[in-house]
């Protein structure tokens, strides 16, 4: 298991998924070792050995609340954002939000957005403002999500916002949002409340 876990460690997946065969061909009941090799196939992009792995991880331990976000990471992948939304709230049940696991909320607020649940989009992205308003994906999800709820002037204050408070590092977050959704940056207020 440790060999295994080295393996993962030093980005050499195929190496990890073996080792793990070999331990579940002599215990097929070790959740863990189907939760590592589940993450091994996520990392070099096998999606669906990576869900079927964590199904069997939840099977025989679905108290760990980690099998199915992992899992939640893999159904976004794939975009089956109804299966994503289901693990992400098996997950979070009971939770607040935190440090820990403020990604996890903004995932489900993507999630939310997707499909096209933008009402309950705006409950989670407001939490995720409250807790860390210097974040800038959280004010770009709530610009995207007023977008789509047709109140262009908030979205347009909201990814000002978000492009005032973006760094390099949080550069490629707001990237690959702007990428899925229409630009707003260039309207003005005024070109946003003809609209």
């Amino acid at each position: 298991y440790s060999r295994g876990k080295a393996y993962i460690e030093t980005n050499r997946y195929t190496l990890a998924i073996l080792d793990f065969n070999e331990m579940i061909s002599i215990d097929s009941l070790a959740a863990g070792v189907y939760f590592q090799r589940g993450v091994s196939y996520g990392k070099i992009s096998d999606h669906a050995s990576a869900i079927h792995d964590y199904n069997k991880a939840i099977i025989l331990d679905p108290n760990h609340k980690v099998f199915f976000s992992a899992r939640a990471a893999q159904y976004g992948f794939i975009k089956d954002y109804e299966k994503a939304l289901d693990d992400i709230n098996v997950f979070l049940k009971g939770k607040h939000i935190s440090n820990e696991n403020l990604n996890f909320y903004i995932f489900k607020a993507i999630a939310l957005i997707e499909l096209s649940k933008f009402q309950n989009a705006k409950y989670v992205l407001h939490n995720c403002l409250e807790y860390d308003p210097k974040e800038p994906s959280n004010h770009l999800l709530t610009a995207i999500n007023y977008y789509n709820l047709n109140n262009y002037v908030l979205a347009k204050i909201y990814f000002d916002k978000a492009n005032s408070l973006r760094e390099a590092k949080h550069e490629w977050k707001i990237l690959r949002i702007i990428n899925l959704y229409t630009d707003i940056s260039k309207l003005t207020l005024k070109e946003l409340e003809n609209l």
